[in-house]
C-alpha cells in the first residue's frame, strides 16, 4: 500500500471523529445533564464467610452500581453427633446449620457406663453382682450375697406290702430332695379262696392281699374226671342199639353205637286168601317185634308152585357190583401202563435218532 492511500485513510477517520464530536456536543447543549436515577434491583444475602451485596441500576441509562450489604454471618455450629468408645478419647462433631461446614473436638477418655444386675443366691451357690456396660457390653462380675443353704422339710411315705417306706427331705428353696429309708415293707396279708376241681378242670387256690389287691394263684386239686353211668338201649329189628354214657356230676354225656339191627322174627304164613283152580291165593306173615308184614302169592291149584323169591339176594348184588368196579379199575390201570410204556419207547427212539444224527454231523465235520 502506498503512502498516499494510507494518508487518505487516516484523514477519513479523523474527519469522522470530528463529525461525531460535534453531534455529541450539540445534543448535550440541547439536553443538559440531570444525574443518574439509581434503583435497587437486587439484594444478595450474606453467607457464613461472605458479606451481602446491594445492586443498583439506573432507570435512564442502565448503569449498574453495587454497594456492600450486611456483613458475613459466621458459622452457626451445632453438635451433630458424639463418638463414645469405652477406654478411648471422646470425639464431638459439630456441623454448621447453614453451610455444611464441620469441625471436631476431642474430650476426655470415656469410662464404662455400667448397668447393675443382681443374681440372687441359691442354696448351694452365692449370689453375683453383674456390671454390664450399656455401650460396649463389657461385663464385670463381683460376688454378691452368700449361699442360702438348704432348708429341708420332712415328708414321710408309708410302706406298702412290697416296698419299704421313705423319709423324703424337700428343700423349701430349691425343691431338691434327699431320701432316707423308712419303715420296712409290710408284706402281703393274703385271704385264701379255694375253687374246687370239676370233672375236666383242676382246682385253684387264689390268694388275694387285703391291703393291695395283689393276687397269686396256685394249682389246687387235680380234675376229678367224669363219672360215667352207662345206659344200654337194646337193638330191635328197626333200630340199632345204643350205649349212652352220662356223667353223674356234671351231666356231660356221649353216645356210642351198640349192637347192630337184629333181623325180623317172622311167624308162620297165614292164609289171607285161599287159592282155587282159577285164582291165586295170598299168604301173609308178621314180625313179632316191629309188626312188619310180608306177603306171597299162592299159585292156582293144579299148576306148579311159583315162588316170588328173588334169584339173587342183596348181598350177591353188592358183591357183584364191587367185583365189576374192581375189574374196571384194573383194566384202566393196565391200559394206562401200556400207554405210558408206548410213549416212553417213542421218546427213547426219538432220542436215539437225534443222537445218531448229531454223531453223523460230527463225523462229517471231522472229515472236513
Amino acid at each position: 500500500m502506498s503512502i498516499k492511500v494510507k494518508l487518505k485513510k487516516y484523514i477519513g477517520i479523523l474527519a469522522l471523529l470530528i463529525v461525531c464530536t460535534f453531534m455529541i456536543s450539540t445534543a448535550a447543549q440541547a439536553n443538559p445533564v440531570s444525574g443518574h436515577d439509581d434503583v435497587l434491583t437486587m439484594v444478595q444475602d450474606p453467607t457464613c464467610l461472605t458479606a451481602g451485596v446491594r445492586t443498583y441500576t439506573c432507570s435512564r441509562c442502565g448503569r449498574i452500581r453495587t454497594e456492600p450489604g450486611a456483613p458475613a454471618l459466621g458459622h452457626d455450629f451445632v453438635l451433630a453427633f458424639k463418638t463414645m468408645t469405652c477406654g478411648e478419647v471422646s470425639v464431638r462433631t459439630y456441623a454448621c446449620s447453614r453451610c455444611d461446614q464441620k469441625r471436631t473436638e476431642t474430650g476426655d477418655i470415656v469410662e464404662h457406663d455400667y448397668i447393675l444386675t443382681i443374681q440372687a443366691p441359691t442354696c448351694e451357690t452365692a449370689g453375683l453382682q453383674i456390671h454390664t456396660c450399656s455401650r460396649c457390653d463389657y461385663t464385670r462380675i463381683e460376688p454378691g450375697d452368700a449361699a442360702l443353704g438348704h432348708r429341708y422339710m420332712l415328708m414321710t411315705q408309708a410302706s406298702t406290702c412290697e416296698a419299704a417306706g421313705l423319709r423324703i427331705h424337700t428343700c423349701v428353696h430349691c425343691r431338691s430332695r434327699r431320701t432316707e429309708p423308712g419303715a420296712v415293707a409290710l408284706g402281703h396279708d393274703y385271704i385264701l379262696t379255694i375253687q374246687d376241681p370239676t370233672c375236666e378242670e383242676d382246682g385253684e387256690r387264689t390268694y388275694i392281699c387285703s391291703r393291695c389287691d395283689y393276687a397269686r394263684i396256685e394249682p389246687g386239686e387235680t380234675a376229678l374226671g367224669h363219672n360215667f353211668l352207662l345206659t344200654i338201649q337194646v337193638p330191635t329189628c328197626s333200630a340199632a342199639g345204643l350205649r349212652t354214657y352220662t356223667c353223674s356230676r356234671c351231666g356231660y354225656g356221649h353216645t356210642e353205637a351198640g349192637e347192630p339191627v337184629i333181623p325180623c322174627v317172622f311167624g308162620v304164613w297165614d292164609t289171607e286168601t285161599p287159592a282155587d283152580e282159577e285164582n291165586p291165593g295170598m299168604e301173609i306173615r308178621s314180625c313179632g317185634s316191629c309188626g312188619r308184614h310180608e306177603e306171597r302169592v299162592v299159585p292156582v291149584m293144579g299148576h306148579p308152585p311159583v315162588f316170588d323169591e328173588p334169584i339173587f339176594n342183596e348181598i350177591d348184588i353188592i358183591v357183584g357190583g364191587i367185583s365189576l368196579s374192581l375189574f374196571m379199575v384194573f383194566g384202566f390201570l393196565v391200559v394206562l401202563a401200556v400207554m405210558t410204556v408206548t410213549r416212553e419207547r417213542k421218546t427213547y427212539k426219538a432220542y436215539l435218532k437225534k443222537q445218531r444224527t448229531v454223531e453223523l454231523e460230527d463225523r462229517e465235520y471231522d472229515f472236513r
